[in-house]
């Protein structure tokens, strides 16, 4: 899969970059994170607008076969890492950005994942999520139909549920926006601060 994913569903894989990156703010910051990169398509647009060498763009995968498709694709300022979300490879304090896109539906322990960003991020940092909401029966649906076909732990969160998981990470200003990519997809994307 991960070497078809881009060509699979370009328009949800371009919508779902822009709009994470709307929210990580001009300039982009000097470090961040992408946590559950796949196939690298929002970190390379994040190392392309933050160029130069004292940049620290980095992202974490499980997958090999994203990690390599990743490692095609980005230059070599850009570094991949194979990682669980749950447990980053990474210091306390490393990163100024966290982001995520498509991934919080396939996490065992989101709250783990969410506390584990908050420790990785400097204190007052920009947490941006991008993923399926389920507050539309049409999400709900297709998380269903994915969990019957091989995806046991695949779950679809509610806008409320995804605020809730960042509050009880210690998120503080969390705010989420709802949106559509076509007709097919209903999405969300939460942004939350680190506490200073």
């Amino acid at each position: 899969m991960a070497a078809s994913y881009d060509r699979r569903w370009p328009r949800y894989v371009a919508d779902t970059t822009r709009e994470t990156l709307a929210r990580i703010g001009t300039p982009v910051p000097s470090s961040v994170l992408d946590i559950a990169c796949g196939t690298g398509t929002l970190l390379d647009e994040i190392a392309r607008r933050r160029p130069g060498a004292d940049a620290r763009i980095a992202g974490v995968d499980l997958s090999p076969g994203m990690l390599a498709q990743a490692r095609r694709k980005l230059t070599p300022r850009a570094i991949v890492v194979a990682g669980d979300a749950s447990c980053l490879p990474f210091r306390a304090g490393a990163f100024e950005v966290a982001v995520s896109a498509s991934a919080l539906h396939h996490w065992r322990d989101p709250g783990a994942v969410f506390r584990e960003a908050r420790r990785v991020l400097q204190p007052g940092g920009r947490l941006v999520v991008t993923d399926w909401c389920g507050d539309r029966w049409l999400e709900r649906i297709r998380g269903a139909l994915h969990s019957r076909h091989g995806h046991a732990r695949l779950r679809v969160y509610r806008s409320s549920e995804l605020a809730a998981l960042l509050t009880d990470a210690g998120f503080r200003d969390v705010r989420i926006d709802r949106w559509r990519s076509g007709w097919r997809w209903s999405l969300m994307t939460a942004t939350a601060s680190a506490p200073p």
